[in-house]
């Protein structure tokens, strides 16, 4: 974590010193055209934002956690100043001895430091710096400090030619522009204890390939729903397909829509099966309202909502958020809403049912909003997006094939096991997963009801981690041995995990049944430590075996391809730094030889599909039949 400071620290300052260089040198002329003034101000918010994030990567207040996100937030922009310093360059050499004074009064749109498209060039390199570095503000609740006296002072530095570093503002200064947070909205937060979705969110994009996706951000249903009167949208497709992948993706492409409008407010939203603080219409609706409410132009409405909070009799309810949102978005022009895997808020009491009803209230009541949604495809979400309504778009064959051929690429670059293999295993792998994938079905049915067809796709990216995984848990390297194991690849997902199940040792099975229903029903993900004590749990007796506890790292090894892990801290909010799309194992080293496990190291099933196919009745009729679980019986053991 050290290091990844030091490195964003490191990128900060070069950020601080291109964008210093450009804001002096544009400086001089905003007064000449709206181009040059745009341009100028989307540096200086660059700036604004780089000035307020500095000291965070050493604040000694700062959990670890966020620190680590804040880093990698900063990191990613990287690229992109280095773009920007490129500009900067260009104009140095643009710029000879005279020539800005020579400008000053005798102005040519031809000369190149003012031409419209190197403007548009520089000022969309800014907004793109911005919008990336925007998810560490939200990270840090610094949104309101972006206006900080203090920052537009610095900056007024700059422009009356006084030569400043970062360095030279007093260590108490930048301490109050970085932890001196809002009494105010941080008793708002507690308010409204807010589920937090950019975990989710980032977790989605350190799995995301290079040039995945692009098939829906190009798709005319999609640009009619960002840019035209589609107001809603449906991304649907079978589990395991990539659709988290896929709604990160979304989120990323309006969040620099709407950084290039006024009025424009994006949400997402992130369903997720192993955490139930992110599986209701409430949970829904209070992260929507911190997100939209803590900033302009939602603040203000949020703070008055909040003063009036002895108003309301008894505790929040979902009547009451329904009300602070929809005041919320009207200070808006337009608001974008993304929600992911709605099939992962749970039919238990009707929850599901409820969120429909909600969304369909919040669609009548806000003319403003524009709902992007992704589940799977089933009936009975279905049959709700017909009377939304919302207009459909599924992921296509050929699309997530193309994505797929370019994520088993990514795999055997960066797998450790596959670094070692010789050129002609690792195209016979890439061949061979691609080909078998590309071919791939659960089931192949036509339902033709109102003309309407409908095919019921494999969980093809999930189907090709696991042969990858499994792959990449062989002792040996050689070709022929490869060979061998691509030859019996399962030829389904259910087989996939028939097989993963059947490859645990008889002496193992117990635990493996306890482990996997307490990661299948508990509340929320499991620690190491608590996972630990469970298999010595008997619950027909109700006792503990005390003193026979396992190492730490058994369940990782007995449920090796249907688990993942993350390091976090004791905070719940550290076990959605997974996404319950295609989690790599190349992200963590493979469980059985996972270093640095600590008690408080999370698991958690490795996806939505693992437990669907334990409660499935298909798992009955296969050699793994010993572990189908019935959700009302494990809920009534664990209680």
């Amino acid at each position: 974590m050290a290091e990844a400071a030091a490195t964003a620290i490191g990128i900060i300052s070069f950020g601080l010193t291109v964008c210093k260089g450009l804001y002096t040198y544009y400086h001089a002329y905003t007064g000449f055209d709206s181009n040059i003034s745009s341009a100028h101000e989307s540096i200086a918010q660059v700036a604004r934002t780089l000035i307020l994030l500095k000291d965070s990567c050493n604040d000694p207040n700062l959990d670890h956690e966020r620190k680590d996100r804040v880093a990698t937030c900063v990191c990613s922009c990287e690229d992109t100043l280095k773009s920007l310093n490129t500009k900067l360059q260009q104009l140095r050499i643009a710029d000879p001895e005279g020539f800005r004074e020579k400008a000053k009064a005798r102005f040519k749109r031809y000369a190149y430091p003012f031409k419209e498209q190197s403007l548009k060039e520089l000022r969309d390199n800014a907004v793109e710096a911005q919008r990336q570095l925007s998810f560490a503000i939200q990270i840090l609740d610094l949104a309101e400090k972006l206006k900080s006296q203090r920052v537009l002072d610095y900056l007024e530095t700059w422009s009356n030619g006084v030569t400043v570093t970062i360095d030279q503002i007093s260590d108490d200064t930048q301490r109050l522009l970085i932890i001196a947070r809002s009494d105010e909205i941080d008793k708002i937060k507690a308010w409204l204890s807010p589920p937090d979705p950019w975990t989710n969110h980032h977790a989605a994009r350190s799995l995301h390939q290079t040039g995945t996706g692009k098939w829906v951000l190009d798709n005319d249903v999609y640009k009619a729903w960002l840019g035209g009167s589609t107001r809603h949208l449906w991304l649907c497709g079978k589990a395991g397909c990539g659709k988290t992948i896929l709604s990160s993706s979304i989120v990323e492409d309006v969040q620099r829509h709407c950084y290039q409008a006024v009025g424009f407010g994006l949400a997402p939203f992130y369903f997720t099966f192993t955490d139930r603080g992110k599986q209701s219409y409430e949970a829904m609706l209070r992260s929507l309202i911190a997100q939209l409410g803590l900033q302009e132009p939602g603040l203000p409405a949020l703070q008055e909502k909040y003063g009036q909070r002895h108003k309301l009799k008894g505790e929040l309810n979902v009547q009451s958020f329904e009300s602070i949102l929809l005041v919320i978005l009207a200070t808006y022009d337009t608001v974008f809403v993304v929600l992911d895997a709605l099939d992962e808020c749970p039919d238990e009491g009707n929850a599901r049912s409820k969120l429909f009803d909600g969304l369909e209230y919040l669609a009548n009541e806000a003319a403003n909003l524009k709902i992007f949604m992704t589940s799977r495809d089933i009936p009975d979400i279905r049959d709700y997006m017909v009377c939304f309504p919302a207009k459909r778009l599924p992921i296509m064959t050929g699309a997530v094939d193309k994505d797929i051929h370019s994520y088993v690429a990514q795999q055997l670059s960066q797998g450790q096991y596959f670094k070692k293999l010789k050129r002609e295993s690792l195209d016979l792998i890439q061949t061979t997963i691609t080909r078998q994938a590309d071919g791939m079905y659960v089931t192949t049915f036509v339902t033709i009801t109102c003309k309407l067809l409908m095919i019921n796709i494999q969980s093809k990216f999930r189907w090709a981690y696991c042969q990858l995984f499994e792959l990449s848990q062989s002792k040996s390297t050689r070709p022929s041995r490869v060979e061998n194991v691509l030859k019996t690849l399962p030829a389904t997902l259910d087989e996939t995990y028939a097989r993963m199940l059947e490859r645990i040792g008889p002496a193992d099975r117990g635990d493996a049944f306890t482990l996997l229903r307490w990661l299948a029903y508990a509340m929320r993900p499991m620690k190491l430590a608590e996972l630990q004590t469970a298999v010595i749990i008997r619950p027909e007796d109700d006792e503990v075996d005390a003193g026979d506890e396992g190492d730490l790292g058994d369940s990782l090894s007995i449920l090796a391809g249907l688990v993942v892990f993350s390091e976090g801290s004791d905070d719940v909010a550290a076990s959605d730094s997974s996404t319950d799309e295609d989690e790599f194992w190349n992200n963590h080293d493979p469980p059985a030889e996972a270093a640095n496990l600590t008690p408080h190291t999370r698991i958690r099933l490795a996806h939505f599909s693992v437990k669907e196919y334990l409660e499935s009745t298909r798992i009955s009729g296969s050699s793994a039949s010993l572990f189908g679980m019935e959700a009302s019986i494990c809920h009534r053991v664990l209680s």
